[in-house]
């Protein structure tokens, strides 16, 4: 039998989480049930679902109560916890569930107290050595190319930056901690303390842009490929947002006009559109801090046209009047960021407009 994979919580971490056999399976059964209804690929019309016991099953029987965390089916009388209800699912013994369950990087309801958790409490700092190791350990998937594309990005532009893609983040942290050990990577922010224990930040789906800088990986941000994912955006918590694209200022230093842009995407597309560019991780991220790597050059603002742009631009024209800086603003379409732009000339290429 295949060894059930990234059983982090109950085999990596036992010093935090566990003690003994008997509290995985507490752990276990404080999972959401929603959550195990998603990743069993359960559809759920108003708390019901079709049962997996031998009987006829025309209307869904099986009831899922999210705030008691069970399950009853009307039309077997089959009830339980999450452990019965992937079991039942799976056809697996309830030992087995219990390793799937944990194995599937899900966060259990009030399980772990708060003060075992604050011997990791601690600020984030940015470590260049784990953000590659994670991007080593997650490369670009075709799903993840078929996505970039999709939105008008070519392959020669993509291949200008370093990009991956979580896959299995269960897998991922299971070695991250194997090779680093857990606080590391909470420090780093890849990890994320909760009530409940610790939390992969990155969900399975998710596109990595790794922010360099001379060779090093300062940062690391990840975009939600879903749809209906919780964020679209995110990044290592407590931790100060660096340029993306950085190393382009070395080529602004020779004199060429520098894009400032308002995000990652809007760094690349305006790079596929032939421009030197780099991007601030949201309107109001922009610091001096940050504008002072600008000094002594022609910096052409893109903000988006949006109310967010036009924060963007105030606060980058405040900003900038005290810097030794030339500041110029061109403007984007109401409602459209350079993004959109790309987006558009991808669509043209496919023969949609």
């Amino acid at each position: 039998m295949q060894r059930p994979a990234g059983n982090i919580i109950a085999k990596t971490v036992p010093r935090l989480l566990r003690i003994s056999r008997r509290d995985d399976w507490q752990l276990a059964k404080q999972v959401s049930i929603l959550d195990v209804c998603l990743r069993l690929g359960l559809t759920l019309r108003q708390g019901k679902t079709s049962c997996f016991g031998d009987h006829p099953d025309s209307t869904p029987s099986l009831h899922i109560y999210n705030k008691e965390n069970r399950w009853h089916c009307f039309g077997c009388s089959l009830h339980g916890s999450s452990i019965d209800l992937v079991a039942g699912f799976q056809r697996i013994s309830p030992s087995s569930a219990v390793n799937w369950i944990l194995g599937q990087s899900l966060i259990p309801r009030r399980v772990v107290p708060v003060r075992r958790l604050l011997s990791l409490k601690r600020s984030a700092s940015p470590n260049p050595d784990i953000f590659r190791w994670l991007m080593e350990q997650s490369p670009l998937e075709e799903t993840g190319r078929a996505y970039l594309s999709s939105r008008g990005f070519t392959p020669d532009t993509l291949a200008k930056f370093s990009l991956g893609q979580v896959v299995d983040p269960s897998r991922l942290v299971e070695g991250g901690i194997s090779r680093w050990g857990a606080g590391p990577l909470v420090e780093a922010g890849i990890l994320r303390e909760t009530t409940w224990g610790l939390k992969s930040l990155f969900v399975a789906e998710t596109i990595l842009f790794a922010f360099e800088r001379d060779g090093r990986v300062t940062y690391v941000q990840g975009r939600a490929m879903r749809d209906d994912a919780s964020y679209r955006w995110i990044g290592p918590a407590n931790l100060g947002k660096p340029l993306f694209n950085a190393d382009a200022l070395n080529l602004a230093r020779l004199g060429r006009p520098i894009h400032l842009c308002e995000g990652v995407t809007d760094t690349i597309a305006a790079t596929q559109l032939g421009k030197l560019a780099v991007g601030v991780l949201g309107a109001s991220s922009l610091t001096s801090e940050l504008a002072a790597q600008f000094d002594g050059m022609k910096v052409i603002l893109l903000p988006d046209g949006d109310r967010g742009g036009e924060l963007f631009e105030r606060n980058a024209r405040s900003i900038f009047l005290t810097r030794n800086t030339y500041l110029q603003v061109r403007r984007l379409p109401p409602g459209k960021d350079v993004a959109d732009l790309i987006r558009n000339q991808g669509k043209k290429r496919r023969g949609k407009v």
